[in-house]
């Protein structure tokens, strides 16, 4: 049974000193039947709004086996 989703995209800022290091954004409680495009779309809108650049976006899901 799947009992969560959430995604996390990466992507690159430059620190104080001018050198790039990888960050990343989590969200979480995404609705269990979103499909990949959903999620990509997603990252999409959060591109939109933060002006950052994702060059690697994941989609996390949890199963609960067993209670």
């Amino acid at each position: 049974m799947l009992f969560k989703t959430s995604a996390r995209f990466y992507f690159y800022e430059l620190n104080e000193e001018g050198q790039e290091r990888q960050r990343m954004r989590s969200i979480a409680n995404v609705d269990v039947s979103a499909d990949d495009q959903a999620i990509t779309d997603l990252a999409n809108v959060y591109e939109a709004l933060t002006n950052d650049l994702y060059h690697l976006v994941e989609k996390q899901e949890t199963s609960l086996l067993a209670r």
